[in-house]
């Protein structure tokens, strides 16, 4: 019997019992017995709570790895082999292999009939499209030489389907039997570069030495190629010096700082970000808006400079006419506009911006061909590009078509050769209203002098305004007037004109 542990209660128990008189002396060795039961007793119930336990904790790292991996503990499921080609034949039908399939409303599976032949079903009907299942459930394992098929959706199966019905497709069919289209080549939100045919042309560079970067839309800033043409929505940014450009209507453009330039229909529209644009659309019919600072001016007719100043829009009419948020600018004036209001006018004192401005050509005859107005046919012949005069009436002319207006700062230039010429009379006549009841008294401007020298080319440069009224020495041409003619009369033996151009020169 195995030593009871040291315990204080025997040496009590024992110390009453010898003490006690009458007490049996076997009653000692059987209390020790009893006491050695208990305590066994005590341990081996110890002992079963360790092993249930244990057995409990086992269990349930059991149940974990089982669940987390619940795939190797499931029967393998058979690969479907690819679908049949056309020209080999279908599979027996074996009915003794019974086919399980779900059951929405859980009815007995009825007795499959005798196959009959039948139409061959729709393709909605006999398609079944897959659908996950919540959660996967084990499959049983079929022959090798049944053919696996796709999950079908809860539904009762068709008792007539042939092997080759359920025979999985390559492709399933869309939803409302739509077939799927290819997917398009160009990505969805790339937007289509619109052709040259589709944009609209606003502006040719003038100088191919311009310090000038542009670029469209959210593009990288460029340079510009040497005859670069910029179309609509186009964004310009200079260096330090202005640019100077030609819209398609035939304006003249010249800009420092940030903008950018679209058309809508014949109106040219600026966006100024900063600093100064100058633009001459006198006599084109050329319509130009120039915004700044949201507040806009307009010019139908006319030369402006347009500043975006701080909280403003300041705009300058040095000829025609300009409205700056819907008041009137008039030449030789500036005004400055903001959102209290425009200011009143001030007179121009000009401004180093237009320093070395570009002239605008108004028009040129070279005798290449015939002027489109006409010559008058009176005498003079063209030959090799150079009209010639060398008799009576002596004058070379031609007819404008149909006129030319009278600009500010318009300039007539010639070049000619003279044999033996010892005077010269440019005449200019302008077109009158008519009125067949009164008399219609000729307008004629005239300039005499005599030539510097003859038999070599030189030229001659008149300005416009300068040349007074045949009839009245304190008349001249004024802007508006519209010439109808260009005409230059000789004493001599002979007149040659190489060209003649009329141009525009910004004082």
């Amino acid at each position: 019997m195995p030593e009871l542990p040291q315990d204080p209660i025997e040496k009590l128990i024992q110390r009453a019992h010898n003490h006690t008189h009458g007490a049996p002396p076997s009653f000692k060795g059987r209390l020790r017995a009893r006491m050695a039961a208990e305590a066994t007793v005590q341990k081996q119930t110890r002992m079963a709570y360790i092993k249930v336990a244990v057995a409990v904790a086992a269990a349930l790292v059991i149940a974990l790895v089982v669940s987390l991996n619940i795939d190797l503990f499931l029967p393998s499921r058979v690969q479907t082999p690819p679908p049949q080609a056309k020209d080999e034949p279908a599979l027996p039908e074996d009915n003794s292999i019974e086919q399980p399939g779900p059951s929405d409303d859980n009815t007995p599976e009825q007795p499959v009939p005798a196959p009959t032949p039948e139409p061959e079903p729709k393709p909605d009907e006999t398609i079944e499209k897959p659908q996950p299942t919540p959660e996967p459930e084990p499959e049983p394992e079929q022959p090798e030489d049944t053919v696996e098929k796709p999950n079908p959706e809860p539904e009762p199966k068709h008792p007539e389907e042939t092997p080759e019905d359920v025979i999985e497709k390559p492709e399933p069919v869309q939803p409302g039997d739509t077939v799927k289209k290819p997917e398009p080549t160009q990505p969805e939100e790339t937007k289509p570069v619109p052709s040259p045919a589709d944009r609209v042309t606003v502006a040719t560079l003038m100088s191919n030495d311009a310090k000038l970067e542009f670029r469209y839309d959210e593009q990288e800033w460029r340079k510009p190629e040497p005859g670069e043409i910029f179309y609509s929505g186009v964004q310009f940014k200079t260096g330090r010096s202005p640019v100077d450009v030609k819209l398609n209507g035939g304006a003249f453009a010249r800009f420092d700082g940030e903008l950018s330039l679209t058309k809508d229909l014949e109106t040219y529209t600026f966006e100024l970000t900063d600093d100064t644009l100058y633009v001459d659309n006198l006599a084109l019919g050329a319509p130009v808006r120039a915004v700044a600072n949201g507040i806009e001016a307009v010019m139908d007719d006319g030369v402006g400079v347009f500043y975006a100043v701080r909280n403003g829009h300041e705009v300058a009419c040095l000829a025609g006419g300009i409205t700056l948020g819907g008041t009137p600018v008039d030449p030789l004036t500036i005004r400055k506009a903001s959102d209290r209001g425009v200011s009143d006018a001030k007179a121009w004192k000009g401004d180093r911006f237009l320093r070395n401005l570009p002239e605008r050509l108004l028009s040129r005859e070279d005798f290449e061909t015939e002027p489109p107005g006409g010559m008058y046919r009176d005498g003079e012949r063209l030959e090799d590009g150079v009209a010639v005069m060398d008799k009576a009436p002596r004058y070379i002319a031609f007819r404008h078509n149909p006129t030319l207006e009278v600009l500010p700062g318009m300039v007539v230039r010639v070049r000619l050769r003279t044999k033996n010429v010892s005077r010269l009379e440019l005449e200019l006549f302008t077109q009158t209203e008519i009125d067949l009841l009164k008399k219609n008294p000729q307008e004629m401007f005239k300039h005499i002098w005599k030539p510097e020298k003859n038999g070599d080319w030189f030229e001659i440069e008149l300005r416009v305004e300068d040349i007074a009224d045949n009839e009245d020495a304190e008349h001249f041409p004024e802007h508006g007037d519209l010439l109808r003619n260009f005409k230059l009369h000789f004493v001599g033996d002979k007149l040659e004109i190489d060209r003649v151009e009329f141009v525009r020169i910004q004082d």
